[in-house]
């Protein structure tokens, strides 16, 4: 059965979201992503997913409201505060996005490093702005 005749695989659509992504096909990912939001708008990986492709697409104020609803299913979705943040840079909310990077470091030891490096970047940035 293929995933069209099953409109309440959710994960499915996703992970070809995915693979769509990966092959290049920006307009089908989206598509497959919009509709695991449309089959279960609280499935918090779809939003996260569709927010990178917007991210990666410069529409930051759309890609922040996708990480932004993530965060709203899933209060401890540390990959979804590191998007918003990255996109919070782009837009030059460093305060904000020194925010988001704090909750990456606490949820995600993992990447608490990587994290700590963003703040850093972010506060040169206030620093050479004032």
């Amino acid at each position: 059965m293929g995933i069209e005749n099953d409109p309440i695989s959710v994960i499915a659509y996703t992970n070809r979201g995915v693979s769509k992504e990966k092959e290049g096909d920006l307009e089908e990912a989206l598509l497959d992503y919009s509709k695991a939001i449309e089959l279960n708008p609280h499935y918090a990986p779809a939003y996260n997913n569709r927010g990178d492709l917007k991210l990666s697409e410069g529409k930051y104020n759309e890609a922040i409201e996708d990480f932004t609803k993530t965060i709203s299913i899933n209060p401890n979705y540390a990959n979804a505060f590191y998007n918003r943040g990255i996109a919070l840079i782009y837009k030059e909310d460093f305060n904000s996005a020194i925010k988001d990077f704090e909750m990456v470091a606490k949820l995600d030891p993992a990447k608490k490093e990587r994290a700590l490096k963003r703040i850093e970047s972010c506060l040169k940035k206030i620093k050479n702005n004032n």
